[in-house]
């Protein structure tokens, strides 16, 4: 089943979590497809595991990578390593759980082999798409067509804020920010990068994906609130200095029959091949639970819950502040297994007020105290739907963009953001209650803290 190309083009790198639990089997499932297709690939990284790993790809293993103070390695030096090790004229790093198939390996090198990367750099990436890949499978024997049982089953596509492939010009991205890897941002920021340098940036979607498993956070690291707002996602958004893009806003052609189209002109053809069927992803998630979840700590139960409301745009308060009984949530999870489409928003409402049952038990507590929602984008909308629906009453939205001031969103006012001055119309005696709702929603907390707001007393996160 492999392409029939004499030498690749392509050096993949990555860097592998610990291989412990189910993590091992995401990543030796992918780690495998990889090397079933012959694929040159270099390992960056000491976690538990990855020697072993490399020896068995036949790989160059690279130990020694830099690290922030909390220990995680760094997005700059895994792409220098990535670069200095390898010697074609191009590179990827693909994150180490996603399966690269016969048919994805050989339109990548097709893609490329179309360009000339002396009249501008190149940058070629895809969506993915989402399965319940928990057993190990073996691309010697019928692993492919596993593979194509669960898609047909279980696929979902994924939004297009997640990259998980960055194949490149070598020296495109000779210089990045010291990101934290697993954090948010930092693939964002790659996309604008690569934007600003002029590459041209290649959706190769439209012919094949690649294939992810559904899986929480908490097994590797802290878990969805830590990787999406902890200190290291902060300072993610820091060093990103306001820089990032998605795929849609990123992309400049779609490749499709070994032809490169405009994305402009056949922006469509993605929206029509690629919307997400989350159903699908829910019942995958749900077997999942009552394969495993029975046996999670709460904090992981509540992390699994918070990466599927994350995942279908549902309201996330910012902090876990207690949830529902277990009992319910087993109930949840095991009838969604015969859900429909139907049932999909009353299953993700009911496991959103399962998760935040003590956040809206504490603003019940408030009584006749103004209520606001800090930040009126995608996050402060969803936040005032999710109110809306427990009869928690909101005045409005603050926000610290000027061009929202006096408009309404959603019905409701958007005041300018001043806590030096105060809201316009409240006295210190009805000083207002916060809602951050924001990607930023950590650094509106620290704000608050600073200017004299308390935790729990002056805004709930």
């Amino acid at each position: 089943m492999k392409p029939s190309f004499s030498r690749p083009d392509i050096t993949l790198f990555s860097t592998c979590k610990p291989f412990a639990g189910q993590t091992a089997v995401f990543q030796n499932n992918a780690l495998e497809s990889w090397r079933a297709l012959g694929i040159p690939v270099v390992l960056i990284g000491d976690d538990a595991g990855t020697d072993i790993a490399a020896k068995r790809l036949g790989a160059p293993h690279v130990a020694t990578v830099r690290k922030n103070e909390k220990g995680t390695p760094l997005i700059s030096d895994i792409f220098a390593q990535g670069a200095a090790h390898s010697d074609t004229p191009y590179i990827a790093y693909v994150n180490a759980d996603i399966i690269i198939t016969p048919k994805l390996w050989e339109h990548l090198q097709k893609a490329v082999s179309l360009l000339d990367q002396r009249n501008a750099p190149v940058f070629v990436t895809g969506r993915r798409r989402n399965l319940p890949l928990y057993d190990p499978l073996d691309w010697q024997t019928d692993g492919w067509s596993k593979l194509s049982e669960l898609d047909e089953a279980y696929g979902s596509w994924e939004p297009d804020s997640a990259i998980d492939l960055f194949l490149f010009s070598r020296g495109l991205f000779d210089s990045i920010p010291d990101f934290a890897i697993g954090r948010m941002q930092w693939d964002n920021w790659l996309l604008w990068k690569a934007r600003h340098e002029g590459a041209r940036i290649i959706d190769i979607s439209l012919e094949a994906a690649l294939y992810h498993p559904i899986h929480g956070y908490s097994d590797t690291s802290k878990g969805w609130q830590d990787i999406t707002q902890g200190p290291e996602a902060v300072e993610n958004r820091k060093l990103s200095d306001g820089h990032g893009l998605t795929l849609s806003h990123a992309v400049t052609d779609l490749y499709q029959a070994g032809r490169l189209l405009p994305y402009a002109d056949h922006a469509h053809k993605l929206e029509e091949k690629l919307a997400p069927t989350p159903i699908k992803e829910l019942k995958a998630g749900s077997i999942y639970y009552l394969r495993h979840g029975t046996n999670w700590t709460d904090t992981q139960l509540a992390d699994f819950c918070r990466t599927i409301l994350w995942r279908n745009q549902k309201f996330l308060s910012l902090d876990c502040h207690g949830h529902g009984p277990r009992e319910q949530i087993n109930d949840l999870f095991g009838n969604c297994r015969d859900a429909s489409d139907q049932d999909l928003y009353p299953f993700l409402d009911a496991v959103q007020a399962w998760l935040n049952a003590e956040f809206i038990a504490q603003l019940e507590q408030l009584k006749n105290r103004p209520i606001f929602i800090w930040g009126a984008g995608q996050a402060g909308q969803r936040a005032a739907d999710f109110l809306a629906r427990h009869q928690i009453q909101v005045i409005g939205f603050v926000d610290k963009n000027p061009i929202l001031a006096g408009t309404k969103i959603a019905g409701l006012e958007v005041t300018l953001a001043n806590l030096d001055e105060g809201l316009p119309g409240f006295s210190q005696s009805d000083k207002p209650f916060f809602i951050p709702a924001s990607l930023y929603a950590r650094e509106i907390a620290q704000e608050l803290t600073e200017k004299g707001y308390v935790q729990g007393t002056d805004f709930l996160a």
